[in-house]
């Protein structure tokens, strides 16, 4: 696979569509397929491109491929075929090079995964540690990183809850510390996996309206599963649906027609998907030197 200054993002069976931009590319998947143990098919050739500065929203139903998807691009998941590549790492399967892009990728989790006996500020700190060796960790962080965990929740509305135990936070809030913890990791991603699911309509509007927000105000791009259809067409700059494991779609919010919302969400039977209940699933300027792992 080379890299070029166009995107080039096809969809299954589909011609080529080459889509010219001049920001940079930040992750190529090419053909990309994921089998789980027992012949699951997660995803099959799926072959994207994100760009910086991008809010992009992966669209489909539960058992689409969306949470496969998300952990292939912060390496959680090895693709079964196909190739994965990041911008400014040769070789992402690495250790030492996976865990520097994991530093610069943050994860914003629809059950929040947060420390509920802590503080909001404990909390947003863990987004600091990845910049520390574990020994150092062991000893309260200096006060300049305890800076940017207060100007995080500052920046997302709860800095009077700093102290607070993030059990007595309602559900809106405790995404918002996630929110304020993933800022805090200073990214240039954020993979969010339907970070809004277990909330109710304002409350989820009001997250995902923050999350787009501070994204675009620090230079983030955002890859965002959702299942929602208008909140990714309130929200995103371009959408990928996703059925069974493919993409079926690939363009901006103004071009999601029913025609092909029906085939993103009633074709899902047609090939085999992750199942409900699954462990996972419950090309803008070149990049000089980049080598693309094999799987």
């Amino acid at each position: 696979m080379e890299w070029s200054g166009q995107s080039d993002e096809r969809d299954p069976g589909q011609p080529v569509r080459v889509v010219t931009s001049r920001r940079p590319r930040i992750i190529l998947l090419d053909d990309v397929t994921v089998v789980y143990p027992g012949g699951v098919v997660a995803l099959s050739l799926v072959s994207a491109t994100f760009v910086a500065g991008d809010f992009t929203v992966l669209l489909g139903p539960s058992g689409s491929g969306k949470s496969t998807l998300l952990r292939c691009l912060n390496g959680m998941v090895q693709p079964t075929s196909g190739q994965v590549a990041v911008e400014g790492f040769p070789n992402v399967k690495d250790g030492r090079i996976l865990r520097q892009h994991r530093r610069r990728t943050a994860m914003i989790f629809q059950q929040h995964q947060l420390l509920i006996r802590q503080s909001a500020l404990d909390n947003v700190l863990i987004g600091r540690l990845g910049y520390h060796s574990s020994l150092r960790t062991l000893f309260p962080l200096p006060k300049r990183e305890i800076a940017i965990g207060i100007e995080c929740l500052e920046r997302v509305g709860l800095l009077h809850k700093a102290m607070e135990r993030v059990d007595k936070l309602s559900g809106g809030e405790q995404q918002r510390v996630g929110i304020a913890r993933a800022l805090a990791q200073k990214p240039q991603i954020i993979l969010a996996d339907e970070p809004i699911a277990s909330l109710d309509p304002a409350s989820a509007t009001g997250i995902l309206g923050l999350l787009r927000d501070v994204c675009k105000e620090n230079d983030i791009s955002a890859i965002v599963s959702l299942h929602q259809v208008e909140m990714a067409k309130k929200f995103a700059d371009r959408i990928i649906g996703l059925s069974s494991g493919r993409i079926v779609f690939l363009g901006g919010r103004d071009e999601l027609t029913d025609n092909i919302l029906n085939t993103i969400y009633h074709n899902a039977s047609a090939r085999n998907a992750v199942p409900s209940g699954s462990p996972t699933e419950t090309h803008g300027n070149s990049f000089p030197g980049l080598a693309v792992s094999q799987p």
